[in-house]
């Protein structure tokens, strides 16, 4: 259901990232479904968790990314006993059963020497969260690389090591280690899901977005010299561009452009044009023979910007002329 907030002057999106630029602009368009009832539980469990916990996630998910962190978190949370879940601590027989399940031990890794680094790490015989990433740290720096990967920074070791032994299938990993029962708490943070790959589709393309919208910008004093598109300029890019009659109707786009321009002017910006790009997907694709084809709203953007950028390739010499031809006059 699209419920944008129609004034966006005053808020702007932090372009310093273009993964949460686009994270944000997915979630404003509210079209990929989120099962609340997993992410929170999880959430819920981290917000609970004592600060040292809290500190550690976020500086898994700065120096690596949110998947490792609450990657990591998840498999964290599921050792955890009835008995460990109050203090958020994990004693040494759930960390060996981690270890077991996981297929972590080998002639590197030896149980006499994860005994040793738990004990160094944590001589009171339990473990929060933060000291369950450090022990894993040390462990990767005793664990050889892999074939073929090249001699790298700890960091970077300790990251294919999470990739390769911890992370990979982890969801299922804990389902068989749990009896092929759903685990303790469901999983957040799947590879692949429609979220991320929305997210992918946008930066994939992020490039061809700045393009079209820089050949119909207009900078205005009204808008802190802000970079805006007019409705008359973007009915001009969705006739170049043969939006209309294919994908939507011009009434269609009327309504669409209204609901992300900037207050009650007839402009939008860059984050309101790819709002109303994506709008237009997700209309155009739910008519006719592309329903059943695209069926998800991740399959639409995939779909939509394809065309895009065919039609981009087609025209674009073309276009570049009629803009500079413009700028002239």
């Amino acid at each position: 259901m699209l419920t944008p907030e129609k004034s966006r002057i005053e808020e702007r999106y932090n372009h310093n990232s273009t993964k949460s630029f686009y994270y944000c602009l997915l979630k404003e368009l509210d079209e990929i479904p989120v099962n609340i009832e997993d992410d929170s539980q999880v959430l819920y469990m981290l917000n609970k968790a004592p600060k040292s916990d809290q500190v550690a996630f976020d500086i898994l998910r700065t120096k690596f990314d949110e998947k490792h962190a609450q990657g990591l978190f998840y498999v964290f949370l599921n050792y955890l006993k009835d008995t460990e879940q109050a203090q958020n601590k994990m004693t040494f027989a759930s960390f060996t059963s981690f270890m077991k399940d996981f297929k972590l031990y080998n002639q590197e890794i030896t149980k006499e020497l994860v005994s040793i680094l738990y004990a160094k790490r944590c001589p009171t015989k339990a473990i929060d969260f933060a000291a369950f990433i450090d022990i894993l740290y040390k462990i990767s720096r005793q664990q050889r690389l892999p074939k073929g990967f090249p001699q790298c920074s700890s960091q970077e070791r300790f990251r294919i090591y999470l990739d390769q032994n911890i992370l990979k299938n982890h969801v299922e990993k804990i389902e068989k280690s749990n009896g092929n029962k759903t685990p303790r708490y469901s999983a957040f943070c799947k590879e692949f899901g429609e979220e991320e790959l929305g997210i992918a589709i946008l930066e994939k393309n992020n490039s061809l977005l700045n393009h079209i919208f820089t050949l119909y910008e207009t900078f205005d004093i009204q808008y802190h010299t802000k970079s805006i598109i007019f409705f008359k300029d973007f009915k001009r890019f969705c006739y170049d561009y043969t939006l209309i009659p294919i994908f939507c109707t011009l009434n269609e786009i009327v309504d669409i452009f209204k609901k992300f321009q900037l207050g009650t002017s007839p402009v939008i910006d860059f984050q309101g044009f790819v709002l109303a790009l994506m709008s237009i997907a997700n209309l155009g694709l739910n008519k006719g023979e592309y329903q059943k084809r695209c069926d998800t709203f991740t399959k639409k953007l995939c779909k939509f910007f394809d065309a895009l950028a065919s039609i981009n390739a087609r025209l674009c010499d073309q276009l570049v002329s009629k803009h500079l031809n413009k700028s002239k006059k």
